[in-house]
């Protein structure tokens, strides 16, 4: 059944019943009593009939086009009616074309990233994947599994990757910059039962980097990884994260541990051994982190506190011996930050405005005015402007 097709008829078809108030060409109009009321009546109750019809085929895949509820990264978590689609921050379309599938998400009802899928017999044979109508990367299969992946920034080539598999299983991944050169390679150590032993990080000058999983009854409950002449240690239980060990060769650095309630983390707690630093955080249901305390490396003990205002942090306090630092956080009508303040013991240091990804403009502020402006872009500082003066200076 070609759908769209069906789709233009059903559209047409109530489009046009609701454009006209005259049936008299359909039987059944003619044989209704000659009373203006009622022809109007039977009239707008095949329009509202015909609508339900059509509201009512849309979420159960009559048309090619599907919507559901997403999140970030692009998953669909729900399938909804496109009359709902404003009602929600994240929304994927997705539309199967039969050797070709398109996949669209929305933020805010704006598009974010595209994935498009090259298919054969429903199996995928490439993804290309868009930001911005931007390509960013695109992915090769064979037989469903991934043999190679690029990645590209700005248009250009900046990362590819290689996939070895033995018998279907992976087991090992090369990696190439942008001018093809070698990276490193991951290699995949099993056991017997195919449960992955060890990762193995090798770089062409002989550097080597292991990350290794000891489990008991069939669950992880330590993950070693390992650099140069030390390495981090995770232990976990029942499948969450409750200490975290770092070691510079045989000695214990620091050490971190978690506690949770009913699985949601609600505090860690950090201590340096061999020093007075050590720090304890909090956490409310929703993961963010609300109020800091601890000792720093002088010796000096520290309040950090956290504000959120509809999900997003809008104040933050820090006390410390002599001072009580403030930053307040403001946000456009999109929900991006716009602006930050600086404060420091009841006066004005520094404002930053956000004007585009990776560019924003520091405002110094000297004994409550205004003296310099800072420009950055991607980092780096590119120009500043003192107030005042008349000329640029160019960094």
């Amino acid at each position: 059944m070609n759908f769209k097709i069906l789709e233009a008829i059903l559209k047409t078809f109530c489009l046009k019943i609701a454009r006209t108030f005259s049936l008299s060409k359909c039987l059944f109009y003619k044989q209704l009593p000659k009373r203006p009321h009622i022809k109007v009546l039977a009239v707008l109750c095949f329009v509202r009939t015909s609508l339900i019809i059509y509201l009512f085929l849309l979420p159960f895949s009559l048309f090619p086009e599907e919507f559901f509820r997403s999140n970030s990264i692009g998953l669909p978590l729900e399938m909804i009616n496109p009359i709902r689609k404003s009602d929600f921050p994240y929304v994927l379309s997705i539309m199967d074309q039969g050797n070709e599938e398109i996949r669209i998400l929305y933020f805010q009802g704006l598009e974010e990233e595209r994935w498009v899928f090259r298919k054969n017999n429903n199996r995928v044979l490439e993804e290309n994947q868009y930001s911005k109508d931007q390509l960013i990367k695109k992915v090769y299969y064979s037989q469903g599994s991934p043999v190679r992946e690029e990645n590209y920034s700005d248009g250009n080539l900046e990362l590819s990757l290689e996939y070895k598999y033995q018998d279907g299983v992976l087991q090992g991944i090369f990696y190439r910059g942008e001018d093809n050169s070698p990276l490193y390679e991951d290699t995949f150590l099993r056991n017997s039962n195919g449960r992955l032993r060890e990762v193995k990080r090798s770089f062409p000058e002989g550097k080597r980097i292991t990350t290794s999983f000891r489990y008991s009854a069939n669950n992880l409950i330590e993950q070693w990884y390992g650099y140069e002449d030390g390495g981090i240690l995770f232990r976990y239980r029942n499948s969450l994260l409750i200490r975290e060990e770092t070691w510079k060769g045989s000695v214990l650095t620091q050490v971190t541990d978690y506690s949770y309630e009913e699985g949601k983390l609600v505090m860690t707690k950090m201590v340096r051994p061999g020093t007075k630093e050590e720090w304890e955080r909090r956490f409310d249901p929703e993961g963010r982190i609300i109020r800091e305390t601890g000792v720093n490396s002088k010796g000096e003990r520290e309040l950090t506190e956290y504000l959120y205002t509809e999900e997003k942090l809008t104040r933050k306090t820090r006390q410390t011996p002599g001072n009580l630092e403030l930053w307040v956080y403001f946000y456009d009508q999109e929900g991006w930050e716009s602006l930050e303040e600086y404060w420091v013991n009841g006066r004005l240091i520094k404002k930053i405005y956000h004007e585009k990804p990776g560019y924003f403009v520091e405002e110094i502020f000297l004994r409550g005015k205004p003296f310099l402006k800072v420009y950055w872009e991607g980092g780096v500082r590119v120009r500043e402007v003192s107030y005042g003066e008349e000329e640029e200076a160019e960094l």
